[in-house]
């Protein structure tokens, strides 16, 4: 009987021990997750907030200086600025407070217009459409704290690594030839400007001015560098 007792005794203790320490093992593990997650909230305000995915479109308006065709001082040919459409996905990469690396994937329109200009009147008579798919790598930096109210302001810059899709010659009396293979291919756009952001929703609206100007020629034959600007509308949502 005694012998049984003393058995049932350290059966007990034994379980005892078990469930507690299956519960400091719980109130361990809880701490240590509530820990990192204090660390993490830590690290994301110190980095000025989590990565955001920003949808984009916009409106862009490019020239190809330098490139002219033959014509005389008084009746020359040459391309003029001509407006087309961008649309991107983009992701900003928190580097600390105020700093973001900024990334992603964008499609643009570029080319000129060939006017005939007597200095009387000018005449469009074809237009060189061109298409590129475009990688940026670009610096964000904000100008007031990440934590303000309302209207936030910006500046960006760095370089658009681009890739020819299309290259279309259009004349005014309607017939298309396409010239891609007279055009290169790989440009590299040098970039800078200014922009907004502001709360809408769940995450921020923005709007970008970018300048570019392309580093590579345009065309094998005729040359000419791409340069121009581009209005984006963002909605960045954070992730």
């Amino acid at each position: 009987m005694k012998r049984n007792f003393t058995v049932g005794i350290k059966q007990s203790i034994a379980q005892l021990v078990i469930k507690a320490f299956v519960l400091l093992s719980f109130i361990g593990l809880s701490a240590i997750s509530l820990a990192a997650d204090k660390n993490a909230t830590k690290e994301q305000e110190t980095l000025g907030g989590r990565i955001k995915i920003i949808p984009t479109l916009g409106y862009t308006n490019f020239k190809l200086s330098g490139m002219r065709s033959e014509g005389s001082d008084t009746n020359s040919l040459s391309f003029k600025s001509k407006g087309g459409n961008s649309i991107g996905v983009l992701s900003q990469i928190p580097i600390d407070e105020k700093l973001d690396f900024e990334t992603g994937l964008e499609y643009f329109e570029s080319g000129g217009s060939y006017t005939l200009d007597s200095g009387f009147f000018s005449l469009t008579l074809a237009e060189l459409k061109l298409s590129y798919l475009a990688i940026p790598l670009r610096a964000k930096y904000m100008f007031n704290s990440p934590n303000t109210e309302g209207f936030r302001y910006y500046g960006k810059g760095g370089i658009t690594a681009t890739y020819l899709t299309q290259a279309k010659y259009e004349t005014f009396l309607g017939t298309s030839q396409d010239v891609k293979s007279d055009m290169n291919s790989v440009d590299v756009l040098l970039n800078g400007g200014v922009g907004l952001d502001w709360q809408a929703a769940g995450g921020r609206a923005n709007f970008d001015f970018n300048y570019n100007y392309g580093t590579q020629k345009v065309s094998k034959s005729a040359g000419g560098k791409a340069e121009g600007f581009m209005l984006q509308l963002g909605y960045a949502i954070e992730i």
